[in-house]
C-alpha cells in the first residue's frame, strides 16, 4: 500500500540494497495519489514519472483550491489539477538536478 508511511523508506531499502533503477508509473491516480506519486518518485531518485490522473482531489481537501477557482466546469478544474501536478512534476526535476538551471 503506497499511503502506508512506511513505504518510501521500505522502497528506498530496496533501492539501495539492490542497486536498482526506478520509473514511477501512476495509473488512474485518483485524488491526493498522483501527489503520493510525485512524493515517492522524489524520495526514491526514480529515473522517471509517468502519471496518469483520474479526477482531482476533492474541494473539502484543500489541496491545490486553485483548481476550484470561479468555475464548476469538470473539464476546466481537471484541465487546472494537470497543471498543478506539471508543476509540482517540474519542482521536483528541479531538485533532482541540484536546483535552476
Amino acid at each position: 500500500d503506497i499511503m502506508q508511511p512506511d513505504f518510501v523508506e521500505r522502497l528506498r531499502n530496496e533501492h539501495l540494497r539492490e542497486n536498482l533503477r526506478y520509473v514511477v508509473l501512476g495509473m488512474h491516480c485518483c485524488g491526493e495519489l498522483s501527489l503520493r506519486a510525485l512524493e515517492i518518485f522524489n524520495a526514491i531518485g526514480a529515473e522517471a514519472c509517468f502519471l496518469v490522473p483520474c479526477c482531482f482531489p476533492s474541494r473539502a481537501s484543500g489541496i491545490a483550491p486553485e483548481v476550484y477557482d470561479e468555475t464548476n466546469s469538470q473539464d476546466l478544474m481537471y484541465l487546472r489539477w494537470a497543471e498543478h501536478l506539471r508543476m509540482a512534476a517540474a519542482a521536483t526535476a528541479d531538485s533532482h538536478r541540484g536546483g535552476n538551471d
